[in-house]
């Protein structure tokens, strides 16, 4: 098991990458620990190389902090899940409860489009996949038009 103070320190080098010369020195000196006996330390190490490999093509093209939110929401898409069962993603960031300006992330509101989306890919789901009656019945639902989840439809995206 590493040390939280050699995982600390890949993900403050991480931060420092500027070329791919720098990435590769820094992947090797990530796989220099070897293999991991516990579970979290391939997660950290995948992890910091990412940032890394973020950084160094920062570096490149200088996004701003915006387009770097984007490259996270699009990361978690393509990394983390199922694209093909995937309608939307929504990440909280629970720091914002502090402002008040930040109310309406925390509202229980869909946008039209997002809805539309659901309701399609439930119906695809009802045309192409098997189901306990609970799921099947909320499918159905979502595809009748039932809001699920207490939520509320708005014109707004944000």
């Amino acid at each position: 098991m590493l040390d939280k103070e050699i995982i600390d320190e890949w993900y403050e080098k991480a931060k420092h990458i500027k070329n791919p010369d720098e990435l590769k020195e820094f992947i090797e000196y990530v796989y220099s620990f070897g293999d991991f006996p516990g579970y979290d330390e391939g997660v950290h190490a995948i992890t910091a190389i990412a940032i890394a490999s973020s950084w160094c093509a920062n570096e490149y093209y200088n996004i701003t902090g915006f387009q770097a939110s984007c490259v996270g929401l699009q990361y978690l898409m393509h990394w983390t899940y199922d694209y093909s069962n995937l309608v939307g993603i929504s990440v909280r960031n629970w720091s914002d409860m502090l402002y008040p300006q930040c109310q309406h992330r925390f509202e229980k509101k869909i946008s039209k489009d997002m809805f539309k989306a659901l309701q399609e890919k439930a119906q695809e789901k009802l045309d192409n996949e098997g189901g306990c009656e609970a799921v099947l019945a909320h499918w159905q639902s979502i595809v009748d038009g039932v809001i699920p989840f207490g939520y509320e439809l708005t014109d707004d995206i944000f």
